[in-house]
């Protein structure tokens, strides 16, 4: 008889073991202490709690895990829960166990009032469950060429220190920095596990003896900068040249963070548009607020309102009056607009509004695409 419930502590290092296994035979060799150690490094048994576990005669055979954590965004501190390390033994695939584990996490993010939840993995599998892929993002590439004839007036003065396991010191100054981003919500005590996560690698930036921001990458992959963006380009140019060689240099910037998309935009070999992650959203009047207050914030938003239906989810109305971000439920037989869930999340996180022609002189000019996004360090 197969036995569903959530993991305990003592069973940490069957689940370490569970999840190194599966996806090692799926894809490649995984090590998920050393990729995500905020989950799964050492001292964190606590970590069973939120894995849920489908067992036959008491061995695991599948699993999902549901990250527990908080985002600051805009005046909203958002519940979520990050999905990740979906396996099912490749003996006892087509048993029914995902779906089940599936609505196990569904029903736990209910009861515990999650606000969004996020997930990777194949969009048209996890569309049944109610997620979509969305938000924005920038991707840019960068060669040598880019960086060569690009002005750097501060290379001379930048260096770049590796922040140890043990260096307290510059882990609390780069957490200084992290608390200035826009989206935040990592605490001082994980800080430094999620900046290592993928094997990624931290640095702390010098501007001469002064420390001035934080760079994570892993090869010739940027994942997070926090510094002024001005420095950018004589950033990149040290850790290509110290902690190389690469041909160049790839970057991911969230809609919202202008200053570095205008830096970056000026001397990249190309750019494109990309979606950001794929989430599920349970509180419609709380996340919309939060992701409209962001995009206020960076690009100030026209002054109206707008009644929208999320069909089987109720309906809100949002008013921008004077800079400031109102959304409430509301009852109304004539919406504005009347979208299905996941539509409303490729209606209104993505560039299908642009693409697509979804305008109406009903919507306000310049609210949506919405520009909520998270970094590569936060997902599961």
């Amino acid at each position: 008889m197969t036995q569903f419930r959530r993991g305990l502590p003592e069973e940490m290092p069957d689940i370490l073991d569970f999840g190194n296994y599966v996806f090692s035979h799926a894809h490649r060799p995984h090590d998920f202490r050393s990729l995500i150690p905020k989950v799964y490094g050492e001292g964190h048994e606590d970590s069973a709690a939120f894995h849920f576990l489908a067992l036959e005669e008491g061995r695991i055979r599948g699993m999902i895990a549901a990250y527990p954590h908080q985002y600051h965004v805009g005046s909203e501190v958002l519940n979520t829960r990050f999905i990740g390390t979906v396996s099912v033994h490749p003996y006892s695939r087509g048993s029914g166990y995902m779906k089940h584990l599936m609505q196990d996490v569904e029903d736990a993010c209910i009861a515990e009032n999650v606000d969004i939840a996020f997930l990777g993995g194949q969009r048209q599998r996890y569309r049944y469950f109610g997620y979509e892929v969305g938000g924005m993002a920038i991707r840019f590439d960068l060669t040598k060429a880019c960086l060569k004839h690009t002005e750097k007036p501060e290379e001379e003065r930048i260096s770049l220190v590796p922040i140890e396991e043990d260096d307290l010191e510059l882990q609390d100054l780069a957490f200084g920095f992290y608390e200035t981003r826009p989206v935040t919500g990592r605490s001082r005590e994980e800080f430094y596990e999620v900046l290592c996560t993928w094997n990624s690698r931290p640095f702390a930036v010098f501007l001469d003896t002064d420390c001035v921001g934080y760079l994570v990458a892993n090869g010739n992959t940027v994942f997070e900068e926090t510094m002024d963006p001005e420095l950018l380009p004589s950033v990149l140019s040290v850790y290509m040249r110290d902690y190389g060689p690469f041909d160049g240099l790839k970057l991911m910037a969230r809609a919202y963070e202008k200053d570095v998309i205008d830096v970056l935009s000026d001397i990249a070999e190309n750019s494109s548009i990309v979606e950001n992650h794929q989430f599920k959203i349970y509180n419609w009047p709380k996340v919309l607020k939060a992701f409209l207050e962001l995009k206020n914030s960076h690009d100030p938003l026209s002054d109206g309102c707008l009644s929208l239906t999320i069909e089987g989810e109720g309906s809100v109305l949002i008013v921008v009056s004077e800079g400031k971000v109102e959304v409430q439920e509301y009852e109304t037989d004539e919406p504005d607009l009347v979208l299905k869930p996941t539509q409303a999340i490729r209606t209104l996180t993505t560039p299908e509004y642009w693409y697509r022609g979804l305008h109406s002189e009903k919507i306000p000019e310049g609210w949506f695409p919405l520009t909520f996004g998270l970094t590569a360090l936060d997902e599961f």
